[in-house]
């Protein structure tokens, strides 16, 4: 058969390019060539290629991607983390480089294919990565380290050794362009924009949903729509067109910038022959073309020699000027082989006629025959003068490849047919760009048959010939204006202009005649229909403002005294314009501010559109509960008096289940679908409207629904009408139905339809910025995980320990940190795994989910949420306790241990809400109050006896310990307990958790209350003077001086969670206490004093620099001191922190040596010293 036959050539092709390789890598080819292996940027894991592999290991050419791939390779080898985290770094970099540049749709599939596995095999190397950056780019405290130095004794400490390095690499390249990560986003969210082919399309996606969805705060540097345009095909392009104007720029650049940049990149990346013979065919008009016109357009200097070298020349060779300027653009070896060529090409077949867009079906079949038809009436128009140019590249616009010609030339063909054609061609050409900004139909007008993303590349081609015409016309008048004003016009008159033919005045009103025939309010409604907002409001404001600009200049022409009076425009532009667009386009780009001033500007006067307003702004900052009241006060048949119907009600039904959605309330999305179907349509039981299916989807396979699921996935529905959101709601619906009944096929599929409807809305919201592509990362994210926990269901092993050991791994525990918070408990990553969880039967991780989504809304101030997911949390762990399989004593240890935090949680939820006695009663449950008298041996016996059936702990000592710190706090902050109970209440925390930062903190903190109680009691007039003397001669307050900066102290050596507060008091009650003189020798004083240096000397020593350099204006104001122990602690802890980081610690220590001072310049000769 036709496909066996294939099968075999491929087959056939591959052992021949292996053998090919294994000849050139053996060396008998020349000893000279196995060495230049060494800049593949990978060998792919093909086992043909194994031979290849074996050979140039031997040959000392290492290709270390297998062994990324295989770490335990380096690790028997005893390679560091370090090596492997460099290595890792070095080649992502490569890969980086080729997605962006490479001309090869095959190549850059590979190459992505290859950067997901790499990722996927080292995905904590990548989480360090990121890490890296998200420190570098707080501009805080950085290691300063020399990447080129030869020191290298850390690089076998993986804690200090990589770690540092790696940071300061990072940072550094931070510095530059925001960072590796930061790069790598961007240029993969670029090829999201410039991709069609939809196999890449669904890699690139497999490759996003790998790295996972990075809090935008986590990255390098802000990315931004100008930065994707950058990386985009044909970016470079507009630039160099802006700076070259048809009447200013010569012929002879636009044919070489066409055949080195265009033509020579299609060649490369032609998929067939026949593609690559219509390139060839351009590529030999071009040279042709080019060496006739010699060099006469290049400037009357040069002129001279560049002719006298066009004349020596001969027919049969290509002059020297065409040689030498296809040198500079480093494309002579490509294309001088089609100087000698002979193609030729019978023009038999006829232009279509317009109208094309209607009749096209994609993209490039639109511009492909619009751009062909725009060719044949310039070739027939004597008046077209680049028409040779146009007529060379007939060919090559009708490949597939040679789709970037096209876009090339596409704003020149319109310019000359509008220039140069009849009223008739002008007429075509404004109607085939109207026609493809335009989405609604009217009337009988015909539905064009391109899908969405289509469209989007056939609206973009026309926002871009806009834009370039407007900004070619405003240079020009600029250009003008700046030479009236100079007065030397005349003088200077631009060589380039005078050679070009093209008339500047004419082009102008005719450029300015075509702009204003396309609405600029289309323009606006087809950028939001494909995705580009901030381009859409960009229309709204300049429609608007010219508005207001033709009112007044009538306003002028009419009452020149008018005019003046009113020469400033009013600030707020929103007349004549779609303010519910407007409001749209705002809440999508997140300017909410200037969202609520145009709503109280417009002031809708019918009650339905203020409560869809309402609903829709509550939705866009995130108040579900809110837009829920109000879709459902808009649906109330009492309230809406019949003036809500058609779209609005099915915008409402949406909305409110959307809400529904996010708020958890699963059983009333199908309830409410089911009846809202019922409503308009005659159904069966439990049928849902198609408007309505895929939020009963999500639905259902959230509460593990599979009967129900089954019937919504299985049924037949017309999913034409749906966008991409709906799309994918339903694939992924299908994807965990088939997961659950174990179809791995129509998974396989699932997953790629659910991909292909999260790519055709990223490739729209990468035109805005990384924020707005944030939720459909989120969705790859998704995607991945749902991939790779189906592979574990369907694999030989054990599928319940696999399962438990791939979601318990760090690297599962650190995907989900990368994201952004959510509070709200609608993170569809969680509810995703909360899904799985259930579906593997799972009730200890599905509780643990569930922990961490209520710990999370009550620290949002969401309780009801909150306290939802912790009754679910507390049911999942009830229920794994009770399992009646076997486990082992860890796991009920684990439960247990759960168990007792989520009471931890509920009590903390119920102390938010001023229920603290229901709040001390749950979190000191089964604490007795003689715990808080037991000294080291009893507290440890207690603890032992904590135990079920004699073996298994109930509860471990962290848990405990925060109990008990926790309703601690509470009972100070009420002052329920004497200063000696919660003293003994705080050493018995520290005696369960000794290493405990918080822990030694708040009592810290508690001891220091005390001394200011003490301070208030004992000081009579309250000043500075009077708290001096009181801690001079009262022992109390000297203890407790002593005891909170020890345990202030103690904490910053534990962690520096409390820096900001910990470390000013410590300073501060240190120099205060140090600071006391006594006129008689007060012994208790001066002791108490020398143990407080004591302390200080010693945390110098042990806490770390970088925390000490956030207090360096309270040191150096400090430097000279009462007390000389004191003043030598200030000055050893200054040259540490000198020492450490120079870099940064300079600016502030400088100052000193070049004070007034004597004292102080003799301490900075000794810190710098």
């Amino acid at each position: 058969t036709t496909e066996d036959s294939t099968f075999r050539g491929q087959r056939f092709a591959k052992e021949k390019a292996a053998e090919m390789l294994e000849w050139l890598a053996s060396g008998k080819g020349g000893d000279k060539l196995p060495p230049f292996f060494n800049e593949i940027p990978f060998l792919p894991s093909a086992r043909e290629l194994q031979p290849v592999r074996i050979i140039l290991e031997k040959k000392g050419v290492s290709l270390d991607d297998m062994k990324l791939l295989h770490k335990e390779n380096y690790l028997e080898k005893n390679e560091s983390d370090y090596v492997l985290q460099a290595k890792f770094y070095s080649r992502m970099n490569i890969l980086s480089d080729l997605v962006a540049s490479h001309e090869s749709k095959s190549v850059r599939k590979v190459v992505l294919e290859h950067m997901t596995d790499l990722i996927k095999a080292n995905r904590s190397f990548f989480q360090n990565l990121v890490e890296y950056e998200e420190l570098a780019s707080m501009h805080f405290l950085t290691v300063v380290h020399d990447p080129f130095s030869s020191d290298r004794d850390d690089v076998g400490d993986k804690s200090v050794g990589s770690s540092s390095y790696m940071a300061s690499v990072v940072a550094q390249e931070s510095c530059v362009n925001g960072g590796f990560v930061t790069n790598l986003l961007r240029r993969l969210l670029s090829r999201c924009v410039d991709e069609s082919d939809r196999d890449l399309k669904d890699v690139l996606a497999s490759c996003l949903g790998e790295i996972g969805a990075i809090d935008p705060n986590r990255l390098g540097r802000e990315i931004s729509s100008c930065q994707f345009e950058s990386e985009l095909q044909g970016s470079k392009d507009n630039e160099w067109r802006l700076s070259h104007p048809p009447w200013k720029g010569h012929l002879d650049r636009y044919q070489l910038r066409l055949l080195s940049r265009h033509l020579v990149t299609s060649l490369k990346s032609s998929p067939t022959i026949l593609d690559q013979h219509k390139i060839s065919f351009g590529i030999q008009e071009l040279l042709k073309l080019l060496n006739e016109s010699g060099s006469s357009n290049y400037g009357r200097a040069e002129d001279g020699a560049k002719k006298e070298r066009a004349d020596k020349s001969t027919k049969s060779s290509m002059s020297q000027w065409l040689r030498e300027k296809l040198e500079e653009a480093d494309v002579l070896n490509v294309v001088e082989p089609f100087w000698t060529t002979n193609y030729k090409q019978a023009d038999t077949a006829a232009a279509k006629s317009p109208p094309f867009f209607l009749k096209s079906n994609s993209y490039y079949a639109w511009l492909s025959s619009f751009s062909r038809f725009l060719i044949s009436r310039s070739i027939s128009n004597k008046n077209s003068i680049w028409r040779s140019f146009f007529y060379a590249c007939r060919s090559a616009i009708r490949s597939n490849a040679g789709i970037s010609a096209a876009e090339f030339l596409f704003p020149l063909l319109i310019l000359d047919a509008v220039c140069f054609g009849n009223s008739h061609d002008e007429t075509i050409v404004v109607r085939e760009l109207v026609s493809s900004l335009t989405f609604d139909t009217v009337g009988s007008e015909a539905i064009c048959s391109m899908n969405m993303r289509e469209r989007e590349k056939a609206a973009n081609s026309v926002f871009t010939l806009i834009d370039l015409l407007r900004k070619w016309v405003d240079q020009e008048i600029e250009d003008r204006y700046r030479e009236s004003r100079r007065r030397k016009r005349a003088a200077n008159v631009d060589l380039e202009s005078c050679t070009s033919a093209w008339p500047a005045d004419i082009v102008l009103s005719k450029i300015r005649r075509l702009l204003d025939q396309i609405p600029l309010s289309l323009c606006a409604s087809a950028a939001s229909r494909v995705g580009m907002n901030a381009r859409a409001l960009q229309f709204l404001e300049i429609d608007s403002r010219s508005q207001i600009a033709s009112s007044a200049i009538s306003n002028a022409k009419k009452n020149t005294a008018s005019y003046h009076d009113s020469k400033f425009l009013k600030s707020c532009h929103i007349d004549g314009i779609d303010l519910q667009l407007t409001k749209k386009l705002l809440g999508q780009l997140c300017d909410f501010d200037t969202m609520i001033t145009i709503s109280q500007k417009s002031n809708p006067s019918e009650l339905s559109s203020r409560l869809l307003e309402v609903a829709t702004e509550r939705e866009m900052y995130g108040d579900w509960e809110g837009a829920l009241q109000a879709y459902e006060h808009l649906l109330d048949s009492r309230l809406r008096s019949g003036n809500i119907v058609g779209c609005s009600k099915n915008r409402a039904q949406k909305g409110l289940l959307r809400c529904l959605l996010k708020l958890g309330r699963l059983d009333s999305v199908l309830n409410q679908a089911y009846g809202m179907s019922k409503q308009d349509l005659d159904l069966k039981e439990m049928e849902f409207s198609n408007e309505i299916l895929p939020y009963a989807t999500e639905a259902a396979w959230r509460l593990g629904k599979w009967s129900s699921l089954d019937s919504l996935v299985n049924e037949e529905h017309d999913e034409s009408g749906q966008d991409a959101h709906a799309r994918y709601q339903l694939s992924l619906g299908r994807t965990m139905h088939s997961i659950h009944c174990r179809l791995p096929e129509k998974v396989i599929l699932g997953l790629r339809d659910a991909r292909e409807c999260v790519m055709s809305s990223l490739s729209s919201a990468a035109r805005d910025s990384y924020a707005r592509s944030y939720p459909y990362l989120m969705k790859l994210h998704l995607l991945r995980e749902v991939e790779y926990i189906s592979s574990v269901f369907f694999s030989e092993k054990d599928r319940k320990d696999t399962f438990v050991e791939f979601v318990s791994s760090d690297e599962w525990k650190d995907r989900i940190k990368m994201i952004t918070p959510d509070i709200t408990g609608s993170n569809d990553i969680i509810n995703t795994r909360l899904a799985l969880s259930r579906m593997a039967n799972e009730p200890a991780l599905e509780g643990s989910l569930w922990l961490d989504i209520g710990r999370l809304a009550r620290k949002g101030g969401l309780y009801q949420v909150a306290e939802h997911s912790l009754a679910q949390a507390d049911m999942s762990f009830q229920n794994a306790y009770t399992e009646p399989a076997p486990v082992d004593d860890s796991f009920i240890f684990f439960v247990q241990d759960s168990i007792g935090n989520v009471k931890l949680q509920l009590a903390k939820l119920k102390h938010a809400v001023g229920e603290t006695t229901t709040a001390l009663n749950l979190i000191e449950n089964n604490i007795p109050a003689s715990i808080f008298q037991m000294n080291d041996a009893e507290l440890d016996s207690y603890v032992s006896k904590m135990t079920r059936d004699g073996n298994i702990a109930l509860e471990s000592k962290e848990t405990l310990s925060r109990r008990i710190l926790q309703s601690t706090e509470w009972l100070v902050s009420g002052g329920l307990r004497s200063g000696s109970e919660i003293k003994s209440r705080y050493h018995t925390v520290l005696k369960l958790a000794p290493k405990w930062e918080r822990a030694h903190f708040h009592f810290g903190k508690y001891i220091e209350s005390l001394l200011e109680t003490r301070f208030s009691a004992l000081s009579e007039l309250g000043n500075n003077a009077s708290r001096l003397m009181v801690l001079q001669n009262d022992k109390s307050c000297q203890e407790y001086s002593l005891e909170s900066v020890s345990h202030f102290g103690r904490s910053l050596q534990l962690g520096q969670k409390h820096l900001f507060q910990a470390l000013p008091r410590l300073l501060a009650m240190w120099l205060e206490f140090t600071s006391i003189e006594s006129a008689d020798k007060n012994a208790s004083l001066e002791e108490n004093q020398a143990q407080m240096n004591s302390l200080i000397k010693s945390f110098a020593e042990k806490i770390p620099e970088h925390l000490f350099y956030t207090a360096l204006p309270q040191l150096l104001s400090c430097v000279i001191h009462q007390n000389d122990e004191t003043a030598k602690n200030v000055a050893l802890i200054l040259t540490s922190v000198l020492a450490k980081y120079p870099g940064q610690a300079m600016w502030s220590c400088g100052w000193l040596r070049y004070s007034k001072s004597k004292e102080k310049n003799e301490v900075a000769e000794k810190i710098f010293v």
